[in-house]
């Protein structure tokens, strides 16, 4: 216990050991203990590292470097099933985009889709990899970010090891452009990392915006009455 209060993490902080924030007034708070950790070498905070077990920053540093390799080997394949050059989203987003998970073999995962909720299916010493809103805003809607959610067992402690690549704070996201055209529009507007990181979900920032651009179009173009909110 003392070793976990001498990493916890604070209240506005992502990094250290605790819950995950409540974003909303009146969401139930998540029934789990989380340890975050910024494994860059220029952003990371060693005081938040638990020094028990000894071996735990060598394992953390090559896991971490191992599934680097991972997000450029997944870049590059996504890239190559678009028709595009391969280097495309390491050149400009550095391989961001996803969330690699190792899991144990309690299925409680799940993935919504189609309004039903699906259980994820475990397979022993494989990776899961989803997609994140960054890859799906730089895909133009064509590589999907799925929304998932992890339920409790009262039975079984559930453990997961997930590695999250994202951009930079002022790194600046939109639609790769030779992924927009007539047969799809661009579905996204850009939008910054750091509105992500403040609560504001880029994809869904991304989504408003260019509803409301096409919809003021459409209104000038067609010259359509105003939608009545009511």
């Amino acid at each position: 216990m003392e070793q976990k209060k001498i990493i916890s993490k604070g209240v506005e902080e992502f990094e250290g050991y605790g819950a995950d924030p409540v974003p909303e007034e009146g969401q139930s708070l998540d029934w789990s203990d989380r340890l975050f950790l910024d494994v860059s070498e220029d952003t990371r905070k060693p005081s938040l590292w638990p020094e028990n077990p000894s071996s735990l920053r060598d394992a953390v540093e090559e896991y971490s470097a191992k599934m680097r390799e991972a997000t450029n080997l997944i870049s590059k394949a996504i890239a190559k099933s678009l028709d595009l050059e391969e280097n495309c989203f390491l050149n400009q987003f550095d391989g961001s985009g996803y969330i690699i998970i190792l899991q144990d073999d309690v299925e409680r995962l799940q993935v919504h889709h189609d309004g039903k909720w699906f259980t994820i299916s475990t397979i022993s010493h494989a990776l899961l990899v989803l997609m994140g809103d960054q890859m799906d805003i730089m895909t133009n809607g064509i590589f999907k970010s799925p929304v998932h959610r992890v339920l409790a067992n009262s039975k079984r402690e559930r453990i997961s090891v997930a590695m999250f690549y994202t951009p930079e704070p002022n790194k600046e996201i939109g639609p790769e452009q030779s992924l927009v055209n007539e047969e799809q529009p661009r579905y996204y507007a850009d939008t910054h990392w750091k509105y992500y990181q403040r609560g504001m979900r880029a994809i869904h920032v991304a989504k408003d915006i260019t509803v409301v651009a096409r919809l003021l179009e459409s209104r000038a173009l067609n010259k359509i009455k105003p939608i009545d909110a009511n």
